[in-house]
């Protein structure tokens, strides 16, 4: 698939049907994945030249949208966009920043700017495998995200009192054995959608009550 065709889609719900596919009003020619916008629509990162290889590895990149109309795309500095490839940045409401490099990174946004990303703790980033594609509750009180040794499951942490992370657990409800990454939990707190290889080896959406997070909190 050429670059060109690579780029952000969307689709509308009007009169209860969604509408037809169709391209953002922004992104590059080397293409661009991997969105995910704001809790409150305002603001989208996502991954320029990811899969193209046309400008190296992925950069995260962000656009907003003032007065109804998206603004050109930012592609964000080396204290984001540092070596190796990204996977999946999410922005949380005071626009802190989650991304993935097979570890998992947090980004502060202080005075309209990003600090260095720091990596977060071994409660979630392990030794023996990859973590990925972080999903950030818009209050930043949990992180789901996918952990892969051979096979990619998802897995929960909770935000603890003092600011740490606690120790990451297995959704199990939600692993079969198949990949499962990219969880996206919709702004209405309803839904988990994720990306799953369950049925027949193709990567296809899925989505659950996302009351099963409960299931996980203060274990």
């Amino acid at each position: 698939m050429s670059p060109e065709h690579m780029n952000i889609q969307y689709m509308k719900i009007i009169d209860g049907i969604w509408t037809q596919p169709a391209s953002v009003p922004f992104g590059f020619t080397e293409g661009s994945d991997s969105p995910f916008i704001s809790s409150d629509g305002t603001k989208l990162v996502f991954l320029r030249g990811h899969f193209s290889g046309a400008a190296g590895p992925g950069k995260v990149c962000i656009v907003e949208k003032s007065n109804g109309e998206w603004m050109s795309p930012i592609i964000l500095g080396n204290e984001v966009n540092q070596d190796g490839a990204h996977w999946q940045a999410s922005i949380a409401d005071n626009q802190n920043l989650y991304f993935a490099t097979n570890d998992i990174y947090f980004s502060e946004y202080v005075n309209g700017e990003y600090t260095t990303a720091k990596k977060l703790s071994s409660k979630i980033n392990t030794d023996n495998a990859q973590e990925g594609c972080p999903f950030i509750a818009p209050d930043e009180s949990y992180l789901i995200f996918d952990r892969a040794d051979h096979y990619a499951d998802l897995y929960i942490s909770f935000k603890q009192n003092d600011g740490s992370w606690g120790e990451a657990v297995e959704m199990v409800e939600l692993s079969t054995g198949a990949h499962e990454l990219y969880a996206n939990v919709s702004p209405d707190g309803r839904f988990i959608m994720f990306l799953s290889c369950r049925s027949g080896g193709m990567l296809l959406p899925y989505w659950v009550d996302a009351s099963i997070i409960d299931n996980y909190r203060n274990n």
